[in-house]
């Protein structure tokens, strides 16, 4: 299962939610909003890096420079252009925006 992330941390709990529903193996993708998930400090980067045991979180690099985030990224949390974010959905059989 792919995850797609659009929403803030900060304005609603989709991300924390879709979290919760994470089996091992699936993965994330944090774009729009989302992104401010990727950097440390956040409401749920706990949450974040303990998903990240069992499942990849990317964040779309573009989204990031879109906002001007240049903030220090979780650890772990990996970079992807449109291109890679296009192969992740072709990878994945199932995903779900949130």
């Amino acid at each position: 299962m792919l995850y797609i992330i659009n929403h803030s941390p900060y304005h609603d709990d989709n991300l924390l939610n879709a979290l919760r529903f994470a089996q091992p193996g699936n993965a994330f993708v944090l774009i729009a909003d989302a992104v401010t998930a990727a950097c440390t400090g956040n409401p749920i980067s706990e949450a974040i890096t303990y998903a990240m045991q069992n499942s990849n979180v990317y964040v779309l690099q573009d989204d990031l420079d879109a906002r001007g985030i240049d903030a220090v990224l979780i650890e772990g949390m990996r970079m992807i252009d449109y291109t890679a974010f296009v192969d992740l959905t072709l990878k994945h059989q199932h995903c779900v925006s949130w």
